[in-house]
């Protein structure tokens, strides 16, 4: 990995530990981070309300658009997909599911948040 991307990944997991912390924070149990398969990652699942709930951040440096901006179709259903793919894996069967996404613009102050629930 060359030195430009250094920066990058960093600032990606800088974002998920806050938004980590956020969750925590709002009663979020957290039950997996970083969920990997050979097809994709869910950066956070959760489970508050007797939901499940799977989390998509996105970390930007102030701009002028939202980073949720960058969540495109191809990406949405690889996470329906993961998502399909880990309540068969862990046997849920009886809890309700929604997709939410974390929009993180970092600034001189931290990051501010943009949650929205039940994205897609």
């Amino acid at each position: 990995m060359s030195s430009a991307c250094q920066p990058e990944k960093l600032k990606g997991k800088e974002g998920e530990k806050f938004a980590l912390n956020y969750l925590i924070k709002e009663g979020y149990k957290i039950l997996e981070k970083n969920y990997h398969k050979r097809f994709g990652e869910i950066d956070i699942i959760a489970e508050k309300d007797d939901e499940i709930i799977f989390f998509e951040v996105r970390s930007k440096r102030k701009n002028i658009f939202s980073p949720l901006l960058t969540i495109n179709r191809r990406k949405i259903e690889k996470l329906k997909i993961l998502a399909l793919n880990y309540v068969s894996e862990k046997g849920i069967f009886d809890k309700q599911i929604r997709f939410d996404i974390i929009g993180l613009t970092k600034n001189n102050k931290g990051f501010q948040i943009e949650h929205i629930k039940n994205a897609f």
